[in-house]
């Protein structure tokens, strides 16, 4: 049982041992606990050393994305099940801004996608607002409505499986296609 703290604890008549195993690549931790009833369980983590898996988002980044494939795939961070722009969100408005200055011709859709949780018009729906959000948010920094359009996908179009929540997490984005 993990507690909301993250410790283990022990539930009723539950016996627990912990072990820990020095070994080459970084300690492991094990918990066995013997319930009161016919059964056990069994935690094992291994300690690692933190990995950077999330670039931060710049406007030199989003420029090369677009000349080199033709879009820029973001990651910008929403209220949950709302099109509300986070301050994280706006940071990544701010460096999209950046991109659309540094080239006064380029043009870009913003299309909004979603995981496939939950009903499929909601999401095309709520992909569409996050789109037009974003669309809101540049033309309110000064940037010509001239030079952008928005749409919605929802879940129509996955980058890949929804069969897992980093899956998941994967498809829930906006992408900046040049036009």
């Amino acid at each position: 049982y993990k507690g909301s703290d993250g410790t283990f604890i022990p539930a009723g008549d539950s016996q627990m041992v912990c072990y820990v195993i020095n070994h080459a690549s970084g300690p492991i931790y094990i918990v066995y606990e013997k319930k009161g009833y016919p059964s056990a369980s069994i935690q094992i983590v291994q300690q690692a050393a933190f990995k950077q898996t999330i670039e931060k988002i710049t406007s030199d980044k989003i420029v090369a994305d677009l000349n080199n494939s033709g879009k820029s795939i973001l990651y910008i961070n929403f209220d949950v099940d709302k099109s509300t722009l986070t301050n994280d969100g706006n940071d990544v408005i701010t460096e999209i801004e950046e991109a659309l200055k540094k080239d006064a011709s380029l043009k870009i859709i913003i299309e909004g996608h979603t995981d496939n949780t939950g009903d499929g018009a909601h999401n095309k729906k709520l992909a569409t607002d996050r789109a037009n959000s974003v669309m809101q948010a540049l033309i309110a920094k000064g940037i010509d409505k001239s030079r952008l359009n928005a749409k919605g996908f929802g879940a129509e179009r996955p980058l890949v499986a929804n069969d897992s929540e980093e899956n998941k997490a994967k498809n829930r984005r906006v992408e900046l296609v040049k036009m």
